[in-house]
This record gives structure tokens, C-alpha cells and sequence, in this order.
């Protein structure tokens, strides 16, 4: 794992990695797009990630749940999977949070008519 808050030493760390041990399973934070791509056109093994990508599922849990109780779930556990959050309740079943406010409160809503446009 390569973790730095700068994406010239993620870079050059990664790449003194692949050149001393090819393919070996890597994890690099990286910020910038473009060094993002081209480290993992360079880098056979590797998973580039960014700050914001390591953090958020560490935050998704309280802020998730606090959200759920707000809505009026009973939720004890939240954790996320594959860009869905997932709420657990306290008998274990899991579902994928709604955090639409009519939604989770089981109303049906109609699509707003277009609104007329100045002439």
C-alpha cells in the first residue's frame, strides 16, 4: 500500500515497487486523474484509490444511520458495498438504504408538470 498526500511520491513509489517486484498487489492513493490512468496503464497489479475513496466508507456508517433514524428506521448497522449503502436491521435483514424522505416513508410520487417558460 502506497499512501501519500502528494501524487509525484504515490507515482515514484509505485513504480520503484513494480519495478522491484512486478505484479505485486498494490493499493496507491493518488488525486489526479490523469496519474491515476497512467499509473494504472504502467503498474500491472494495482488499485489506485483516492483519500476521498478511503474515507467515505469509514464516515458512511454514523452519518448513514443518523440519516436513517432521522426517516424513522430502526437500523443498527450500515456499511457500504459497491457505491449502495446498505442499512442492517436489528432482526439482520439488509436492505439498500432509501434516502429519498417520501420514499422511505412509502408515498407514491407523480412527476412535476414542466414548468412554462418565459417568452
Amino acid at each position: 500500500m502506497v499512501i501519500s498526500n502528494e501524487d509525484h511520491v504515490s507515482l515514484r513509489l509505485a513504480l520503484v515497487v513494480e519495478n522491484v517486484r512486478p505484479g505485486v498487489p498494490l493499493v496507491v492513493t493518488v488525486f489526479g486523474r490523469i496519474v491515476a490512468s497512467q499509473l494504472e496503464r504502467a503498474v500491472q497489479n494495482v488499485r489506485v484509490m483516492s483519500m476521498a475513496d478511503m474515507v467515505v466508507p469509514s464516515l458512511a456508517g454514523p452519518g448513514t444511520l443518523l440519516a436513517a433514524a432521522a426517516l424513522g428506521s430502526a437500523a443498527t448497522e450500515a456499511f457500504l458495498h459497491e457505491e449502495t449503502v446498505y442499512l442492517m436491521d436489528p432482526d439482520g435483514r439488509i436492505e439498500p438504504f432509501e434516502s429519498d424522505v417520501a420514499a422511505a416513508h412509502g408515498a407514491e410520487t407523480e412527476p412535476r408538470a414542466a414548468e412554462p417558460q418565459p417568452t
